[in-house]
């Protein structure tokens, strides 16, 4: 039955679409014929790839020209925009039910005709039970395109999912949020192939088709997350991490000198109308448990230093002083269980090894046992060597006393 339901939504339209016939559609106004081009091709995987990866790297200036020009229609006729939200969720239903099927047809795998320039060298074969799934999904792609044939693509739909118009619209969260639990889910190789697709948006159309939308979607989430709301915290989780994927490629790009500034993924509401003591809160679950991976389950412990891009550089501060804080409390603490009798773990040296070179005019006695007791960081040094018993002192220290007032 899964088998059917997918082909039927596969093979019900062999029509793709390209920029150049939705102009003409456009022109001549016919809006009937356009509407169900839109609600077939961006309802499927298939014909998605077919109009805008037909040779394997998806034109990403095509697929923009081609959603403007769908904008540009509502006045005329709303019916087209009506058809490119409703295959949202087509394409969604789609998408679940083959990763609910099988996680490896998520990946791009070469068929019997050969494998996909992008992935020469590939030995990735769609085990048995999906094969039947995946020929059902591409049959409408096999006969519209035969260049189509061998790039029978999942993620790149995402992507063209992502850089929908109208998924950013608050009306369109539980979109949204699917997309992101699917991201989310994709093993940790799909995740890597994912970023790299997106490394090839343009800069622009990354910035304004995904990622401000989407900060924008969260930040309506976290006022609602924050205001003790009904908004689902396992959403706004994977939604998070959703754009920190987006933060990854973006990275990726500056390293070879492109890419946008990392203040668009800042999250203006965490950065700024975050308190102090919601700030500590957050740190000392991210202390208390550690950071959570991407693609492991959402817990309720989650923390969002876990992703430390969301912050500005002043509430990064803020950690900073909160985690500069608790350390220097701890290494009091320690010191009083230390005076007491009581056994705590031994400190690494920060700065120097131990055996950097002492001045030749004093050998400074480096008496851990008495500095560990201390709840205080006493620095000893003489006016005529300041520099040289500073740096003597400091190769004597641990951690945990230069975390000490």
């Amino acid at each position: 039955p899964f088998c059917d339901a997918a082909g039927s939504v596969a093979a019900r339209a062999v029509d793709v679409i390209s920029l150049d016939l939705v102009r003409n559609l456009c022109d001549s106004e016919d809006f009937s014929r356009l509407a169900q081009l839109v609600g077939a091709v961006f309802g499927s995987p298939a014909l998605f790839n077919a109009s805008f990866a037909p040779a394997g790297k998806l034109q990403s200036q095509d697929l923009e020209a081609v959603y403007v020009l769908l904008l540009q229609s509502y006045e005329k006729s709303p019916a087209v925009l009506n058809a490119l939200r409703s295959s949202m969720r087509q394409l969604l239903d789609v998408l679940a039910l083959v990763a609910s099927a099988n996680p490896e047809c998520l990946l791009p795998f070469p068929n019997q005709g050969g494998s996909s320039p992008a992935d020469a060298g590939s030995s990735l074969e769609p085990p048995p039970a999906a094969r039947s799934l995946s020929g059902a999904l591409f049959t409408s792609a096999r006969n519209s395109s035969a260049a189509a044939s061998n790039e029978p693509f999942v993620l790149k739909p995402i992507i063209g999912l992502l850089c929908n118009p109208l998924l950013g619209h608050a009306a369109e969260a539980a979109h949204l949020y699917r997309a992101a639990a699917i991201v989310d889910n994709l093993p940790s190789e799909h995740r890597a192939r994912f970023t790299k697709m997106l490394q090839e948006l343009p800069a622009d159309i990354l910035v304004a088709r995904c990622v401000r939308p989407m900060r924008e979607a969260l930040e309506r989430v976290f006022k609602l997350l924050f205001a003790g709301g009904s908004s689902d915290h396992v959403a706004a989780i994977q939604v998070v991490r959703l754009l920190g994927t987006l933060r990854d490629a973006n990275e990726d790009n500056r390293k070879q000198g492109g890419g946008v500034s990392p203040s668009e993924f800042y999250s203006p509401f965490l950065s700024e109308r975050l308190g102090i003591e919601e700030l500590r809160r957050d740190y000392f679950i991210w202390a208390a448990h550690g950071p959570s991976e991407r693609g492991t389950t959402p817990q309720a412990n989650f923390s969002f230093c876990s992703e430390p891009w969301l912050f500005s550089p002043l509430a990064k501060s803020k950690l900073l002083q909160i985690e500069a804080s608790h350390r220097m409390g701890r290494s009091q603490q320690h010191a009083m269980q230390a005076m007491l009798g009581v056994v705590v773990p031994a400190e690494q040296q920060l700065l120097f090894p131990p055996t950097r070179k002492r001045s030749s005019s004093r050998e400074v006695a480096c008496d851990a046992g008495k500095a560990a007791k201390s709840p205080f960081f006493v620095l000893t040094v003489r006016r005529d060597h300041l520099v040289d018993d500073t740096l003597d002192a400091l190769a004597c220290s641990v951690i945990g006393n230069l975390l000490k007032p």
